[in-house]
């Protein structure tokens, strides 16, 4: 039997422990590492996933959560990665894509049909810089940091090698896709959080406040204020819903789940590759007919305009020079 004093001794001696203390967790492993603890990391999952399925176009907390729920997904893509030549050429080169690194007046330059140009025509048609995507803050393994980089940072190769438009049944259907060729645990949490798509959404205060005023027209879900869109932004259509179910939905998974993992492609050493050739050799069929937001000619037109500028840029700046 412990006396009282060496009782209080034993006592004073036990730690509190908490989930979210800073204590021994480990220093940065790389730029913009953020090392978290089980208990920190649990939070950032939770929170980010609330927050996704809250609004799906928050870009950062669908990348946190991707980061927080990756689990094995990460070393089983490494594993693919290695066991493919041009996967150990991604992880030995480690490239990036972005405007800094992939020269899109040269890509506009190469012939048509040839995977280069596809890629940026998709990015004309689309209205689209691969300047968006978020850096990795919570994977602690620095080549697991970079597998997940090289897949968000791909996500824009997968729309066009597919042909899918950047609407709300094209980013679905992708997501389906990316669950069955890559198994993060995110692509499933992210469909699910865009399947938010298929219900009403909640009344905003204005909407609210103007029924509020006269009871009857909540009778009405499509009374509102003349301010308000007539249907919100990020939603289907039942047309549009009745598509992605019968259509893009089947296509996403069975595409998806035969082809070669993507994570594997060094996409930027064949930009000369026909496209056809291209899908072929990754086992990508097309999907079913994609609503557009621009035509191709537009975007031929448009990248036409940015080579006019980029060209007046160009010489304005030579007759800077010669002037100095």
């Amino acid at each position: 039997m412990l006396s009282l004093s060496a009782k209080r001794v034993f006592v004073s001696q036990i730690k509190p422990v908490s989930f979210f203390s800073r204590r021994g967790k480990a220093s940065p492993a790389y730029d913009g590492h953020i090392p978290l603890n089980w208990g920190e990391n649990a939070f950032m999952a939770v929170g980010s996933a609330l927050a996704a399925l809250a609004d799906p176009r928050r870009g950062d907390m669908v990348a946190a959560l991707g980061e927080t729920t990756a689990g094995s997904a990460l070393p089983r893509l490494r594993d693919q990665m290695l066991a493919s030549s041009e996967g150990r050429a991604l992880l030995k080169d480690r490239p990036r894509v972005n405007t800094s690194t992939v020269d899109m007046v040269a890509l506009s330059k190469m012939p048509v049909g040839t995977w280069g140009h596809t890629y940026v025509t998709w990015l004309d048609r689309c209205g689209v810089t691969p300047d968006t995507r978020e850096p990795v803050h919570y994977i602690d393994d620095p080549e697991l940091a970079y597998v997940m980089t090289r897949y968000r940072e791909c996500h824009d190769f997968y729309h066009a090698v597919c042909g899918l438009s950047v609407s709300v049944p094209s980013e679905l259907a992708l997501k389906v896709f990316e669950l069955a060729n890559f198994g993060l645990p995110s692509t499933a949490l992210s469909a699910l959080s865009g399947l938010s798509a298929f219900f009403p959404a909640l009344p905003s205060p204005t909407t609210l406040a103007y029924k509020l005023s006269r009871p009857i027209r909540f009778l009405n879900p499509y009374d509102k204020p003349p301010s308000e869109p007539k249907r919100p932004l990020g939603r289907l259509t039942p047309h549009q819903r009745d598509r992605f179910v019968r259509e893009f939905a089947p296509w996403a998974f069975r595409c998806g789940a035969s082809a070669r993992p993507l994570i594997t492609a060094y996409w930027e050493k064949r930009w000369d590759q026909p496209i056809d050739d291209l899908k072929r050799e990754l086992g990508i069929w097309d999907p079913p007919q994609v609503e557009w937001g621009k035509s191709l000619s537009e975007a031929k037109r448009e990248r036409e305009r940015r080579k006019a500028l980029e060209e007046t840029s160009k010489a304005n700046g030579a007759e800077q020079a010669l002037e100095v």
